[in-house]
């Protein structure tokens, strides 16, 4: 007897709460961020900024204290006081 297919669709939430486009400077670095990137790395990032620009969301979560990076350290560390794409969890 075969049992009618489910959606993994249906079981999978939606985290994001919205887009924001926010000053760098502003995102608070994660206290528990284990990721250290080495100055070959930053160069690197920094390069491939400048030549395509953002391409993906710093991802943060809203606390007391302002936003909380998760994920995207070095690109909020090498954004400075520029808006950069950011979505809130």
């Amino acid at each position: 007897m075969s049992k009618k297919p489910t959606s993994a669709v249906a079981t999978i939430r939606n985290r994001i709460k919205e887009l924001r486009m926010v000053p760098a400077s502003e995102l608070i670095p994660h206290p528990q961020n284990w990721r250290r990137h080495p100055s070959f790395q930053k160069s690197v990032m920094a390069d491939m900024l400048a030549e395509v620009g953002f391409a993906g969301a710093v991802l943060a979560r809203e606390t007391p204290e302002g936003l909380q990076i998760i994920d995207g350290h070095l690109r909020a560390e090498l954004g400075g006081d520029q808006d950069v794409p950011v979505l809130i969890l």
